[in-house]
């Protein structure tokens, strides 16, 4: 990624993990000051342990018009896009900076991103949204999150003590979740001073696996009532 975004001119930088082996990638096309646009996503993937797999997770394959494989519904995806979109960006004479952050290492414990944090302080970022999902340990395990609520909390103050506006999501409506409980959630993220919350509702997608082992009965939903108050 560096290589295609270096020969299109952007000027890039990298900051390693301790052993050198992952890094994270910040580059900018366009001006070289004044206020921009970021189009920041992850390199890696939720890993695929334990998982039932037809095929390779890892090998992209196309059935009835659509991709299957690791990464295709998620940032990956944006990633590319954003890739392939960059000589179209480079072309348009661009009048304000355009940044491209990628970190390592989010799916397994937002590691990465840690490091990337100063760079995009230094390149003039002043707003961060952070996806908490979750201020309950047992409901990040079960939406297949590897970070717990304590390093999140450390993501949360280190962001804020860089950024000056900082913003949170939380995922609401989850299996045993009570009214109760995620109002203590809500109060509790409200008490952190952050400028905004987001606040999503899980949906089940047919053809996933929270959908399929809903339909199995290995777990229920709030009601749509419950959901809703």
């Amino acid at each position: 990624m560096r290589g295609e975004l270096a020969a299109l001119g952007a000027r890039t930088r990298l900051t390693y993990n301790d052993e050198r082996t992952k890094a994270n990638l910040f580059a900018t096309v366009g001006p070289a000051e004044g206020r921009g646009i970021v189009l920041s996503g992850h390199t890696d993937v939720v890993p695929v342990d334990g998982q039932a797999w037809d095929g390779d997770p890892f090998t992209l394959v196309e059935k009835d018009g659509k991709l299957f494989g690791r990464g295709t519904s998620d940032m990956k995806s944006f990633v590319a896009v954003a890739l392939a979109l960059a000589p179209e960006f480079v072309r348009r004479n661009l009048k304000m900076p355009l940044h491209f952050a990628f970190s390592y290492d989010e799916e397994v414990g937002c590691i990465g991103v840690g490091r990337l944090i100063s760079d995009l302080a230094a390149a003039g970022i002043n707003r961060v949204s952070l996806g908490l999902q979750s201020l309950d340990d047992t409901a990040l395990a079960f939406l297949g999150r590897a970070h717990s609520v304590a390093e999140s909390l450390r993501a949360l103050d280190t962001a804020q003590a860089h950024f000056g506006r900082v913003s949170v999501d939380l995922i609401y409506a989850l299996p045993d979740q009570s009214l109760a409980a995620w109002e203590r959630e809500l109060t509790r993220a409200l008490g952190f001073g952050t400028e905004h919350l987001s606040l999503y509702q899980l949906t089940l997608e047919r053809g996933t696996r929270f959908f399929t082992d809903h339909a199995r009965g290995a777990f229920t939903l709030p009601s749509e009532e419950e959901a809703a108050g």
